[in-house]
């Protein structure tokens, strides 16, 4: 189910946040009002960066 906004001389289709969920300052919000989605989602990505960092070969500490 999608809405649509007539503006004149512009069509644009907005999807509907259980749709295409929203990801914004690291939080994705869906229809669901639970947020264990996003903590999965965010543990996952975690996990993934912090692979590609050990992969990544830096000597030492990495510093901020």
């Amino acid at each position: 189910m999608s809405t649509e906004i007539q503006v004149p001389g512009v069509s644009t289709q907005m999807l509907l946040i259980s749709e295409k969920p929203v990801k914004s300052l690291g939080k994705v919000f869906n229809c669901s009002l639970m947020d264990t989605a996003s903590i999965l989602a965010t543990n996952q990505e975690l996990e993934a960066w912090l692979a590609t960092v050990d992969k990544s070969g830096l000597p030492g500490k990495v510093e901020a």
